[in-house]
């Protein structure tokens, strides 16, 4: 449980099987399906997180068009239409349900971009102190 959201292994499977990981913030590069699958869950507490303070700032909501950007980057990544929609259900979420994830990475990769310049050892200190401030621990692999 992540500041009252509890992380599901439903959600790491979403994550990885909609290709969640492969953008900005969540990339992630390890290999092997036990590792990715840690990374993974490492990765949706971070993220919890860091949307706990793009919340607290209030981040405007990004454009209509940038979510449906986003959105069509993920239908790409799948052969077609039914595969998508196949992927979506066996993960348990429906097009609205995965647009507010989209908009939510959004929201936290503007408020990176404008706060921390993208610059990745600054974006490292701020979500290790995200961690540190929550008390929590990364699970190890």
């Amino acid at each position: 449980m992540v500041s009252g959201q509890v992380i599901l292994d439903s959600d790491v499977r979403a994550f990885l099987d909609l290709g969640l990981h492969e953008r900005g913030l969540w990339e992630l590069r390890q290999q092997d399906a036990a590792g990715r699958e840690v990374a993974a869950l490492n990765r949706l507490i971070e993220r919890r997180l860091a949307l706990d303070e793009v919340n607290r700032f209030r981040q405007a909501l990004p454009a209509r068009a940038s979510v449906d950007e986003y959105l069509e980057a993920v239908r790409a990544r799948f052969a077609d239409e039914d595969a998508f929609a196949g992927v979506l259900a066996a993960v348990g979420l429906d097009l609205e349900d995965l647009r507010q994830i989209l908009r939510d990475d959004i929201r936290i990769e503007v408020y990176v971009a404008e706060r921390l310049g993208g610059r990745a050892e600054l974006i490292e200190d701020w979500i290790a102190g995200l961690l540190r401030r929550a008390e929590v621990m990364r699970v190890d692999p």
